[in-house]
């Protein structure tokens, strides 16, 4: 009886999900589907030619007020500090199917200078999106990251977080998927406060972050000055319970592990 309610349970808290911005409960760490449309550049883009590289997607309507308000967030929060970065791409997708004369204001009106494609309609079922809505793909074509409100400055700020830490792991592997066990965290899993110790010590600064399973941050701490024989503490006892990714970020590495709170 406890498995029924269960399930049934978690079927109603997706269907809550789903019903205000059609999110998939499972989209985040799957394949993302392919797909090819025209570009106001007059090429076309294809996802699948792009492996190897971070993709990050803006889905905008030509004329919806929030998307024109907020398009310039993801140029300045997203396209601006990666753009020379050879291993990412970012594309916008009028999901509004806006002739060229749309889609070009709508470029001119938000400042945007990443191509924008056209007649995106059909995306939005594709991914389970809607507009002003974000996601980031990684090199291997997984989706890492998908936005569930609108591209206001403080989700563009989680999306580029995930793209910093795409771009700077070795593989992505090493911050979505596998422990790295030179990273010390203890007690894991944790109810109150944990300890970290890194493998990585230098005179510079330093972040570790804690996300949830769908990249957001939801916890951050910058050390300075940390010496091999130290670790330092962080308080978990607000999150909570469920399984994270502690992240210890410096200039040259990404060291990751899963987090359980409790």
């Amino acid at each position: 009886m406890k498995t029924i309610v269960f399930k049934f349970s978690l079927a109603i808290a997706c269907i809550a999900i789903l019903a205000p911005d059609q999110v998939n409960c499972q989209d985040v760490g799957s394949s993302a589907p392919d797909f090819t449309l025209s570009t106001d550049a007059g090429s076309s883009f294809h996802l699948f030619s792009q492996q190897g590289k971070v993709v990050f997607i803006f889905f905008f309507g030509y004329a919806c007020p929030h998307c024109l308000a907020n398009g310039n967030n993801t140029e300045t929060g997203i396209y601006n500090i990666y753009k020379d970065n050879n291993s990412f791409v970012a594309i916008g997708v009028d999901t509004w199917d806006g002739n060229a004369l749309g889609v070009e204001n709508f470029k001119s009106s938000t400042g945007l200078t990443y191509p924008l494609c056209y007649q995106g309609s059909e995306l939005e079922s594709l991914f389970s999106t809607t507009y002003d809505r974000m996601i980031v793909i990684d090199k291997e074509g997984v989706i890492r990251y998908k936005s569930h409100a609108n591209s206001v400055s403080g989700i563009v700020e989680a999306a580029s977080q995930v793209i910093s830490s795409l771009l700077n792991a070795t593989t992505v592997g090493d911050v979505y998927q596998g422990d790295d066990p030179s990273l010390l965290v203890y007690p894991n899993p944790a109810t109150d406060q944990i300890h970290i110790r890194p493998s990585v010590f230098n005179d510079g600064k330093s972040t570790i972050y804690i996300r949830n399973t769908s990249g957001q941050v939801l916890a951050t701490k910058q050390i300075r000055h940390m010496s091999a024989d130290e670790a330092v503490s962080m308080p978990v006892g607000s999150l909570p319970a469920g399984i994270y990714l502690l992240q210890y970020q410096t200039n040259s590495k990404v060291e990751s592990v899963k987090l359980v709170v409790e």
